[in-house]
């Protein structure tokens, strides 16, 4: 490939996708980016972000359940923060950036990989990568980590396990110390980051060996000179794992389930449906936002069904592709590979499907793009425009619906009012809508959707605790602010059936009976609070009021209640 086309090809990918993604930078902080950015202390300073890395991911907070240990996410965080504060568009730039550049890294893989020569034509040769790149930087897909601040994970996973690739797929010609840098340490020590930022990039390796297995076959795969080969992943996995031990006291996979109900058959059965909506959004992403788990109980069901169907043909074709062209197995690794361990997520999350879980993979999409111009161009040279038009066809649209997918991450709002839209008996997202309602001053709307949240969740068919505690918790609230206090005494009385040592509950049951004169009935309140609170504010807050009800009941002031 000439030089202009490796200087040309990568400022096109980046004005593409600056153009599909700069109105981002004007959107806010959404969904979990409250609490992991806006609000939490390892962020605010480079120092301050070190703690992550003897923490699971959510230690700087109270009451969270360790699920993961991402503690360069964090880090990486501080360093924007050093950078832009809380001004969320130097965060959506980066994630803007990080596409880019990924974009780029893709297509100098994708020339690496293919043969030398495709064709005689100059356009011939840089077009299969810049084909592959293009639909990787534009695919609709992309539209939710690039358009979400907090999709640092995914972005800086995908950029780290492209650039093990693209080493791997190096010309290994030596065995001098700069080889042995270059060829072992350097993939050791990336993959190491990258298992920081996500432990979904335990999937690299496997790529890396799939990619050996593609070029040399099997034979001295299993030698000591191969195995060597492996040995820094092997070390940097371990290192990983002992560390991850250690923090959270537990393996790779999350030590509860949300989903109780979903036990054996079932969870592998929703894990079958979810897998086929992965590799349907590979070609044309459909599904809303935060869309709550809708189970399969059968394997009869039409869902099902067609779910096994689609995979079994998705995967017949690629394999038919691939024997023409044994790269074609490395894109199928790629596109497969890092979805897997994103089937767990029906146990552990309220919206196990995401298209942010997509976005390496559909690097492996933009390798078959690349293999089939390719191959036509290895037949037909004189195909180059007509192959750079439809590249066109299929980008173009694509760019377009990036740009519409993008908007549903401008705000709170937009998010969750697309998720309540296509899925009205939503009660997360009729929770979340409520915030913003009462964050507004709309107190009654917000107490509206909060009761049909709560009432939603109670009558389906597998009600959620963890929901109901934070609905019960967010109605307490909204009553107490309408003034309602009866409501907001019976709802807070359910809530500590359910949670009896949480302090903040048992001090607002106190001053309700403070309230209503009934000090000795609140001095019981406090007293709980008191014993569970940790908070030095809190503990502050009850002091006084337990002082101001000793001080009335001594003044003959309040009467107990039967």
């Amino acid at each position: 490939m000439r030089r202009g086309w490796k200087l040309a090809v990568p400022a096109v990918l980046f004005l593409a996708v600056f153009a599909v993604y700069s109105h981002t930078l004007g959107f806010g902080f959404v969904f979990d980016d409250h609490e992991q950015i806006v609000k939490n202390p390892w962020v605010k300073s480079i120092g301050a972000s070190l703690q992550a890395f003897y923490s699971h991911s959510f230690g700087w907070g109270e009451g969270f359940v360790p699920i993961s240990y991402r503690p360069m996410v964090y880090f990486t965080y501080a360093i924007e923060h050093a950078f832009s504060g809380l001004e969320p568009w130097g965060w959506h730039l980066v994630n803007i950036l990080a596409h880019a550049v990924n974009s780029i890294i893709l297509f100098f893989l994708i020339a690496r990989l293919l043969p030398k020569g495709e064709g005689t034509p100059a356009l011939n040769s840089a077009l299969p990568p810049f084909a592959g790149a293009l639909v990787f930087a534009l695919h609709p897909a992309a539209a939710e980590p690039v358009s979400w601040a907090g999709c640092v994970p995914e972005l800086f996973y995908t950029l780290l396990g492209l650039s093990i690739l693209f080493i791997a797929a190096g010309d290994e010609k030596n065995n001098g110390a700069a080889a042995f840098i270059k060829f072992r340490i350097v993939p050791g020590a990336l993959f190491f980051i990258a298992l920081l930022f996500k432990e979904t990039a335990v999937a690299i390796p496997v790529l890396a060996l799939v990619y050996d297995v593609v070029k040399n076959g099997t034979a001295g795969l299993f030698t000591a000179t191969g195995i060597k080969r492996y040995v820094p992943y092997a070390a940097a996995f371990a290192a990983y794992f002992v560390i991850r031990t250690l923090v959270m006291g537990q393996g790779m996979a999350p030590a509860y389930s949300l989903h109780g109900f979903l036990t054996g058959g079932l969870f592998a059965l929703n894990s079958m449906v979810l897998f086929a909506r992965y590799l349907a959004t590979a070609l044309w992403p459909t599904a809303v936002p935060m869309q709550m788990l809708d189970p399969v109980y059968s394997a009869t069901e039409p869902r099902a069904v067609a779910a096994f169907a689609g995979i079994m043909i998705a995967l017949l074709l690629l394999f038919l592709f691939s024997r023409k062209n044994r790269l074609g197995f490395l894109a199928i690794a790629i596109l497969i590979l890092p979805i897997l361990p994103a089937l767990y997520s029906p146990a552990v999350s309220r919206v196990p499907f995401a298209d942010r879980y997509m976005y390496f993979p559909i690097a492996g999409l933009g390798l078959f793009a690349a293999l089939f111009i390719g191959k036509a161009l290895s037949a037909r040279p004189g195909l180059g425009m007509a192959m750079l038009a439809a590249t066109v066809l299929v980008t173009v649209p694509y760019a377009v619906y990036a740009h519409q997918r993008s908007l549903f991450w401008e705000s709170d709002m937009t998010l969750w009012g697309a998720a309540l839209k296509a899925q009205p008996g939503n009660y997360v997202a009729k929770q979340a809508i409520a915030k913003e309602l009462l964050d507004a001053g709309n107190v009654a709307g917000a107490l509206t959707l909060l009761e049909r949240s709560l009432e939603d969740n109670l009558s389906g068919p597998h009600p959620e605790k963890s929901m109901e505690l934070m609905t019960r918790r967010a109605l307490s609230n909204a009553y107490l602010k309408a003034g309602l206090l009866d409501k907001a005494q019976r709802n807070i009385e359910e809530y500590l059936r359910l949670a009896p040592e949480d302090p903040a509950a048992n001090y607002n049951l106190g001053l309700i009976n403070q309230q209503a004169g009934k000090c000795v009935d609140a001095l019981e309140y406090y007293e709980k609070a008191r014993l569970f609170a940790e908070k030095p504010g809190l503990k502050e807050e009850i002091r006084r009021k337990t002082d101001e009800c000793t001080g009335a009941i001594n003044a003959g002031d309040a009467v107990r209640q039967p």
